[in-house]
């Protein structure tokens, strides 16, 4: 997904039933932030020891510090967001935070997802429009003719509906 100066946080909308697996990476990871969690709460100052457990663990990651929670849920047998939502309403984490989480674990290559992502929905509009398949979003560069000729019906339109609301 490309960068959007006006949502930096932009995050893919994984459904709640969206079913994703650790990887092997993903286990060695929610092992190594168990170990890390047990042993910061073994310290006098419990609360700091678990805040730079946490933070050193996402560093070492290029994730955030609460995402070590989520990765655990999954390894210990979560799979969708609707199996974390437990976690998510201790945590108080909102659902968009959660799809957050996902993304950057998927980028990191600690879980990744078990069916392929539908196209958004632009896409599937544009594609049933065209007459290409919805699961190969890939065929606009073999038949380029079907953008052109949607951007040039639907530009207008988009225009003057825009225009209409101020």
């Amino acid at each position: 997904m490309g960068h959007d100066w006006r949502n930096p946080e932009r995050v893919i909308p994984w459904k709640p039933r969206h079913r994703f697996r650790v990887t092997e990476a993903g286990e060695q990871a929610a092992t190594r932030y168990r170990e890390a969690m047990t042993h910061a709460q073994g310290a006098e100052n419990a609360r700091g020891a678990l805040e730079v457990a946490k933070s050193e663990w996402a560093t070492a990651l290029n994730l955030r510090p609460g995402d070590g929670i989520l990765l655990e849920e999954m390894a210990t047998g979560a799979t969708s967001l609707a199996d974390l939502q437990p976690t998510l309403e201790a945590c108080d984490l909102t659902l968009r935070d959660a799809r957050g989480v996902l993304d950057r674990l998927v980028a990191a290559r600690l879980i990744e997802p078990l069916e392929p992502m539908e196209a958004p929905t632009p896409w599937r509009a544009l594609l049933s429009r065209s007459g290409l398949s919805q699961s190969a979003p890939l065929d606009l560069i073999e038949h380029p003719s079907a953008l052109v000729s949607f951007t040039a019906t639907s530009w207008p339109a988009t225009i003057a509906s825009r225009a209409s609301r101020r």
